[in-house]
């Protein structure tokens, strides 16, 4: 695939190359947050290097990473700021607004050019080096042109910003809710009496699934769907992909059905966070599932909401207590015997029970429609973002507004 242009990157930016200065906070290029204040990465970043060691940054420019330029790693500085020396620093020149740039460089023409440009025998080895980001072709409309589209899509990207905000304050007053309501601390109207402590395992039986053969499943929908862990890892068992397809009669005794809760007693990812988490088989499976050996059943007695127990089974100290119960040296293996010993906050009668759970889906029916509402805007916004790049579409500011 070729690509030409009307100019070359080398017309539009300038390698900077200036030593850092003290006083200044040091950034990092990461994939998805562009150029961020590397403490803010929450991982350890620790360098020997001095302040004049590093490379200066400066408000408009754009930094990107060499070795993951090709995977869209750049980011535009917000401020000044320090670098690493293994980083290209871009100064805009004459004709480029480099916001305009930063969002141009996160489209999929751009990457493929980035990888294009770069050298080096593997993947992992690429390098694109300021002289040969030099060379890349490009086409660009008017500068007035690129502020306008950068405006835009800066919109877009506050309109995603403010619901992300929505959906992670959703989140903690789902989490303050579960915290109250499942301790006892706070009473919804008319109830009363005193909370018991009982154990998992005394409220419900655990049936594990079944060790199918490969020959007995498939890719293609033939059947049943199969749901496995690496379907559960995948989505928690909400999304179809990862599954596969039973192609016999199942018995009973190894399915579900939507509404069922289900976990896993093996992680795969070693980080606890699987193994025993509770996951509701989905409604738009619409029948049985089938479930797999590592993949567990929980039936309720009678007088135990399962719903309510749904809930109970996220609080941070049974999630505790359960993670706590999962080992291995390459795959984590979850003590089933041990989890269920898990204790559970108990109101005194199902009714409470049913209105905790009522209260707590409400809280999660929100925070869904709020993360379907950004996904929406996500997805709009990468539309938007190729078609005015590339021209497809007029750029106008013409009724757009937005109130923060």
């Amino acid at each position: 695939m070729a690509y030409e242009g009307s100019q070359r990157l080398g017309e539009l930016f300038k390698s900077r190359r200036e030593k850092g200065k003290s006083g200044l906070p040091t950034l990092s290029v990461t994939l998805n947050n562009g150029l961020v204040d590397r403490d803010s990465l929450g991982r350890k970043t620790d360098t020997s290097l001095a302040d004049d060691e590093h490379l200066l940054v400066r408000k408009g420019d754009i930094a990107y990473n060499m070795m993951r330029m090709w995977q869209g790693a750049s980011g535009l500085a917000e401020k000044d700021g320090l670098v690493s020396p293994a980083y290209v620093v871009l100064a805009p020149k004459a004709g480029i607004d480099s916001r305009y740039a930063a969002y141009l460089f996160k489209t999929q023409r751009m990457i493929y050019l980035f990888w294009a440009y770069s050298y080096g025998l593997t993947d992992d080895r690429l390098r694109l080096y300021y002289n040969d980001f030099a060379r890349i072709p490009i086409s660009t409309p008017d500068v007035s042109d690129q502020v306008t589209i950068s405006k835009i899509l800066s919109l877009w990207d506050n309109a995603i910003e403010l619901t992300e905000k929505l959906v992670a304050n959703s989140k903690a007053q789902r989490r303050a809710l579960m915290q109250q309501l499942l301790s006892g601390a706070k009473r919804l109207h008319g109830f009363r009496g005193h909370w018991k402590q009982d154990q998992l395992g005394s409220m419900c039986k655990c049936r594990r699934g079944y060790a199918y053969s490969e020959d007995e499943y498939s890719d293609r929908p033939t059947n049943l769907p199969f749901l496995t862990i690496k379907a559960i890892e995948k989505g928690g068992g909400t999304k179809k992909e990862g599954l596969k397809y039973l192609v016999g009669e199942v018995d009973d005794r190894f399915t579900v059905r939507p509404g069922d809760i289900v976990f896993a007693i093996t992680d795969l990812t070693r980080t606890a966070e699987i193994a025993g988490a509770p996951i509701k088989v989905p409604s738009k499976f619409g029948g049985r599932v089938a479930i797999s050996l590592d993949v567990v059943a929980v039936d309720f007695e009678q007088g135990y909401l399962p719903d309510y127990i749904y809930y109970a089974l996220q609080t941070h100290p049974v999630r505790s207590f359960i993670r706590a119960r999962a080992s291995g040296s390459t795959v984590l293996h979850l003590d089933l015997k041990g989890a269920l010993k898990a204790p559970i906050q108990l109101p005194p009668n199902i009714e409470e029970q049913k209105a905790i759970a009522a209260v707590l889906a409400c809280a999660d029916r929100e925070t869904s429609r709020l993360e379907e509402i950004c996904s929406k805007l996500s997805a709009e916004r990468s539309d938007l973002m190729q078609r005015l790049l590339y021209g497809k579409c007029e750029a106008s500011l013409d009724g757009m507004e937005l109130s923060r």
